[in-house]
């Protein structure tokens, strides 16, 4: 859901990732300080902020389980070297159920 104003939709999104003071904001949506805080206090604004929230939470949560895998694999290539044969054993099991053979 976008906002019908375009500047607020920009301020939306500015609050949401949260990286830049109100005075920031209002300088690059091109209004005053004033008016951004009377946005934050707006539904329609409050909504969209958290929906960019929730989205930028969602990615971030993908991009961390992804490096989760990609650790998880590396351990197992790292087993893989290992002179015990159990152990070998137990980290070709481990690829087979993450699906990387």
């Amino acid at each position: 859901m976008g906002l019908s104003n375009a500047k607020r939709e920009l301020a939306a999104q500015m609050i949401a990732h949260d990286t830049e003071p109100d005075y920031r904001i209002a300088e690059a949506v091109g209004v005053s300080r004033r008016t951004v805080n009377y946005w934050k206090k707006r539904p329609d604004v409050s909504t969209r902020v958290q929906e960019i929230s929730d989205e930028l939470s969602a990615r971030l949560e993908a991009h961390y389980a992804r490096l989760e895998w990609l650790r998880e694999l590396e351990c197992c290539r790292l087993e893989l070297r290992s002179k015990n044969p159990i152990t070998k054993q137990v980290a070709l099991m481990r690829l087979r159920e993450m699906g990387a053979l």
